[in-house]
């Protein structure tokens, strides 16, 4: 009799704490106790929990911060491509166009003066000569330096809110034979010497910046000269 007598009033008391929640969780339950107990709403308010997000709101918040993040634009870009019709080239290939070099100014002028590319895969000696052009404009030459191409004295203008792009052109060794792969590569921000605002820039992009292979393929048949 006694046990079931205690376990009613722990069953009453249970209920009790619940419905009691149930209120406090609510405004109007905090208003009735703050009015019962005397609590002043100063008060109340400094215990108050912050309102917070759901799941969804947060995750949108969160990416809404991430995307204004990236989205904030350098004072200088560098993008390297490569038409699809220069990948595949033969032995002693002339004035090939090995990748394009895309440089976009933000809002104040950018002047490219000095590059550096690295041998990233293939033999040095593969390539017998570097330049860059800009158009029909020549803008540098590489001069060959341990396992480097030198690109000194660009001096590249880039108005403010503007692209502008050079071109890699090289001549191929005759000693290449097919299935061998060419890629030069800027390794550090040391590669890349530019002036933004009249002062020395430091890329701010991941590297190595990996340039664009080139392939040597035997010359194809129908490509040579007809016996005549």
């Amino acid at each position: 009799m006694n046990i079931a007598r205690i376990i009613r009033a722990y069953f009453l008391f249970v209920m009790t704490v619940v419905a009691m929640g149930s209120v406090t969780y609510t405004d109007y339950g905090q208003t009735y106790l703050n009015s019962v107990l005397s609590i002043d709403n100063a008060v109340s308010r400094t215990v108050s929990v912050l309102p917070s997000y759901s799941r969804l709101d947060r995750g949108k918040n969160m990416y809404d911060i991430f995307r204004s993040n990236s989205q904030q634009p350098s004072l200088l870009n560098l993008e390297i491509s490569q038409d699809p019709e220069n990948r595949f080239v033969t032995p002693g290939s002339e004035n090939v166009d090995m990748m394009k070099f895309s440089f976009s100014a933000y809002d104040e002028m950018v002047v490219v003066k000095g590059l550096y590319l690295n041998i990233g895969e293939g033999d040095f000696d593969s390539i017998d000569r570097a330049l860059l052009i800009d158009g029909d404009d020549f803008v540098s030459k590489g001069i060959r330096i341990d396992d480097k191409f030198i690109f000194k004295n660009i001096n590249f203008q880039i108005d403010p809110g503007n692209t502008k792009e050079f071109h890699l052109v090289v001549n191929l060794s005759e000693d290449l034979v097919a299935g061998d792969r060419l890629r030069l590569d800027l390794q550090s921000a040391r590669d890349l010497e530019a002036l933004v605002g009249g002062k020395p820039y430091k890329f701010k992009q991941k590297f190595p910046i990996k340039g664009e292979y080139l392939t040597v393929v035997n010359k194809r048949l129908w490509d040579q000269s007809p016996a005549q």
